[in-house]
């Protein structure tokens, strides 16, 4: 409808976020605005989905209707704040190394019924990851699974798995999370900047594990997953009533908290978007101080370590 009621007006489209997951996105931005210009959407795919042969012709004609503005670009006549990435390297507990060899152990099984549906790469980064979020998300992966299988090999080996991440009850990324933000909330304020961090994960379960954890480290700690909605109350309860929001991605689009200037990715996501769109919510116009972003990284667990290489490699 749009299109069409637009089919004769010269156009403009702003967005801070012309392209996501797919290239296809630049098709459909180019032909709305011209139609005429675009080979047929199948040839463009294929001449230009991943063919870094190709990609010089593509910026060359992209170049003439899409125009990029950076904030390095705007610093001479608005006020942007810098942006400070931390990482915090740390090393997993005993029982955690442990649980990460059970994990390890397990993948390497020439048969795993549990994950009938499930490719092997696909199957490693979701375990390891969750194991790297929380040792709740692991958990949540595999309740259920061993009822799938017959009594046996397999079956020994996750309730192995499940019974000692139910016997870790402290969480040495939670214990660094606590530490970084006592040390960080001071020098927050020195600056002139609000005692409050926003919290991200991918994981419900790691959301409620964390929130109790802070809560019971003395943080006055909010909770937001939102239900694909947008609660904006949310926004003055932080404000106004706690020192921290732990939210999943539903938050990192639309929300403004330029009152908060620390943003922790407790976990990393797979697209630099995300990140990018995450750490927006806090690092934008309005905002009066600098932005410390905190990242988590297990050193040992391949989950992370791959992690950061897909999104190094997509910035």
């Amino acid at each position: 409808i749009l299109k069409s009621v637009t089919s004769r007006a010269f156009k403009i489209l702003l967005t801070a976020t012309p392209m996501q997951n797919s290239i296809m996105d630049l098709y459909g931005l180019i032909h709305f605005i011209d139609e005429t210009i675009l080979t047929d959407p199948d040839d463009f795919y294929n001449r230009y989905y991943r063919k870094p042969e190709n990609y010089h012709e593509l910026s060359d004609w992209v170049s003439r209707f899409c125009f990029r503005t950076t904030r390095a670009q705007v610093e001479h006549y608005t006020k942007i704040p810098h942006r400070i990435p931390i990482t915090i390297e740390y090393e997993m507990s005993a029982k955690e190394s442990t649980l990460y060899g059970l994990v390890e152990r397990y993948l390497t099984r020439e048969s795993k019924s549990a994950f009938p549906d499930m490719d092997e790469y696909r199957l490693s980064l979701r375990m390891y990851r969750s194991l790297s979020s929380s040792t709740a998300a692991l958990i949540q992966f595999l309740s259920g699974v061993e009822n799938r299988l017959e009594p046996g090999e397999e079956q020994d080996e996750i309730m192995g798995m499940l019974k000692l991440a139910r016997s870790i009850t402290k969480d040495t990324k939670a214990f660094e999370l606590v530490r970084a933000l006592k040390a960080a909330f001071p020098e927050i304020q020195k600056l002139g900047g609000n005692k409050k961090a926003l919290i991200f994960t991918e994981s419900r379960d790691t959301q409620k594990y964390i929130a109790e954890y802070l809560t019971a480290s003395g943080f006055s700690v909010l909770t937001y997953s939102g239900n694909n909605t947008r609660e904006y109350a949310i926004i003055d309860k932080f404000q106004t009533e706690a020192q921290i929001l732990v939210t999943t991605d539903i938050a990192a689009e639309g929300f403004n908290l330029e009152f908060c200037s620390l943003v922790v990715n407790y976990d990393t996501p797979y697209n630099a978007l995300e990140m990018e769109q995450r750490i927006s919510r806090c690092h934008r116009q309005g905002q009066q101080n600098d932005v410390i972003v905190l990242s988590f990284l297990a050193k040992d667990n391949y989950g992370d370590i791959r992690t950061l290489e897909i999104v190094r490699k997509r910035l």
